[in-house]
């Protein structure tokens, strides 16, 4: 068994920088966690708006009912689906599952550019609590970068967030193609520290009374 993260994700990157040793617990030791209602829902709401979107539904969802008009617009545009982007270390295209993927990430839809809009749109479904606004903007860039990288007569790309329980949109400023290369750096200097970590120190604070590996529920974390 690696005793390293060997390939990352928005969510492997976004669990490490909270804490390592959970990083460590769910994407090394590879312990299970116990499901949820939010996450069983979170995932049926997921997959009914990919059916609506990709037109196999016979109705729209109505737990998106706040949202109906845009993802009306979003349907007409005949976007892609539970679309899989993978990256090797070279921020080349590469397969999901091959041997030299490095960096994985999975769009809910993406509007495709063409040669007279060469814009790339991506979208991420959202259920649950909106967080204060700012608390996107990584997710965000990495999409923008991943639709830059994968289509490359895209001269922009638009990434945007839609919490369907709230109703609201978490749009960006779009990314350029004069982006990639400053893009590409700064999450090189993000991740590095997680793929070279082999010690995924502990950090105890407030969200420990949550975590299933924490000391009094029996898991392995010391605190």
């Amino acid at each position: 068994m690696a005793d390293k993260i060997l390939a990352w994700s928005y969510s492997r990157w976004d669990t490490y920088r909270k804490c390592p040793f959970l990083a460590k617990c769910k994407f090394v030791l590879k312990l299970k966690e116990p499901g949820s209602e939010a996450m069983d829902r979170g995932t049926g709401i997921h997959k009914k708006l990919e059916t609506y979107l990709a037109g196999r539904a016979r109705g729209f969802p109505r737990e998106a009912v706040l949202l109906k008009e845009t993802y009306v617009e979003l349907k007409k545009a005949k976007p892609r689906t539970e679309l899989e982007i993978t990256f090797n270390s070279k921020w080349e295209l590469t397969q999901w599952m091959g041997r030299d993927a490095w960096c994985r990430i999975k769009v809910d839809a993406l509007v495709l550019p063409k040669v007279e809009n060469p814009v790339v749109k991506v979208v991420d479904h959202k259920t649950g609590k909106l967080k204060e606004y700012g608390e996107y903007d990584e997710q965000l860039e990495l999409y923008g970068l991943a639709g830059l990288l994968s289509f490359p007569i895209a001269e922009k790309a638009e990434a945007k967030l839609l919490f369907v329980d709230a109703g609201k949109e978490v749009p960006c400023e779009p990314f350029l193609r004069k982006d990639v290369e400053k893009l590409k750096k700064k999450w090189e200097l993000r991740v590095t520290p997680m793929l070279k970590d082999e010690k995924f120190k502990p950090t105890p604070g407030h969200a420990c009374k949550w975590c299933h590996f924490r000391k009094d529920n029996g898991g392995p974390c010391k605190f």
